[in-house]
């Protein structure tokens, strides 16, 4: 009987509330890109380091190139002066 009273109130908290959008880190990563005009150079520190995080995972390199796949350069697309 306590197993489904706390079942019932896992489902019951779990569909009171709408998922929260995960949308908002992905919307600062497109505004960060689209400010930037494809150049890395010319990011801020903090704009470098949120896409470090959100790119790259902590890791600078793997930010630049997903950077730069995002801006139009990378496998069969046109290099992208000052992202690397």
């Amino acid at each position: 009987m306590r197993i489904q009273w706390v079942l019932l109130a896992a489902v019951a908290i779990g569909c009171s509330k709408p998922a929260p959008v995960v949308a908002a880190p992905e919307q600062r990563v497109q505004e960060i890109v689209r400010r930037s005009k494809g150049n890395w150079d010319s990011l801020s520190d903090a704009d470098k380091q949120t896409l470090i995080q959100e790119l790259g995972r902590g890791n600078e390199q793997t930010a630049r190139v997903s950077f730069r796949m995002r801006t139009g350069g990378g496998p069969g697309g046109p290099p992208v002066p000052g992202t690397f």
